[in-house]
């Protein structure tokens, strides 16, 4: 499934299915771990897509100080 980033504002991210409209939103813990509270359906690709989104913040911020 294709999964983008609906938007982030700490500590919840939330990521949509581009396919079936599905918003899947994730809390960020202190530890930059994911929780996501609410059903348990497979949500591996949502997950890897907002691992990738904060990834690709922090390469940013250490890139530009």
């Amino acid at each position: 499934m294709t999964w983008s980033i609906l938007d982030y504002k700490h500590p919840t991210i939330r990521v949509k299915n581009e396919v079936s409209g599905e918003i899947a939103p994730f809390h960020v813990n202190d530890d930059g771990s994911l929780f996501h509270d609410g059903a348990r359906f497979d949500l591996g690709d949502a997950r890897r897509a907002a691992i990738g989104y904060l990834a690709s913040l922090l390469h940013h911020r250490e890139m530009c100080g």
